[in-house]
């Protein structure tokens, strides 16, 4: 411990020595943070957006065409009541329609069962005139054999031995 008596002189010398290096060592600091920030802005820089913000312009674009079409469509002109008019006659033609096609098809059905009712009736027809065609030969075929000795019997000139002779075969 020095007991000398201090001047003012001395220690004003002191504490300006003591501030120049104080700011000495401010400046060597602040000259390290100045060199190192060059390093430190390349190593914190905030990651690229360009591409995602190309992404969401495209994405946006597409959006506001797809709208630009959207309002030009006349359907968004109409009112409500025409909207309902519109769907009014929408639903009556496709009513017309449907019952066009079902009269058509109705007719066509009915005219199918014209046809297949004369056919029908063609076929009766055919299994009666195929029944006749059998049983009148046959008839004719029973009658001869039954009426013929009768009406040969009675036939004038001597025919009716002329006939018996053809018959027995001449005996």
């Amino acid at each position: 411990m020095d007991d000398a008596p201090r001047h003012d002189d001395d220690a004003g010398q002191g504490d300006a020595a003591r501030a120049f290096e104080d700011l000495r060592a401010e400046m060597s600091v602040l000259r390290r943070a100045v060199e190192a920030l060059p390093t430190a802005w390349t190593d914190n820089q905030p990651p690229d957006y360009t591409p995602d913000l190309a992404r969401l312009n495209q994405g946006l674009a597409s959006v506001t065409s797809g709208l630009a079409a959207i309002e030009k469509h006349p359907a968004l002109r109409l009112t409500p009541d025409q909207h309902q008019a519109a769907v009014i006659r929408a639903g009556d033609a496709v009513m017309r329609d449907a019952s066009q096609k079902l009269d058509r098809a109705t007719a066509a059905a009915e005219h199918e069962q014209r046809q297949l009712a004369a056919m029908i009736g063609t076929m009766k027809e055919q299994h009666i005139q195929r029944f006749w065609l059998m049983a009148l030969p046959a008839a004719a075929f029973v009658f001869a054999l039954l009426i013929s000795p009768i009406f040969l019997s009675t036939l004038p000139f001597g025919l009716n031995d002329v006939a018996a002779s053809i018959v027995t075969g001449g005996r």
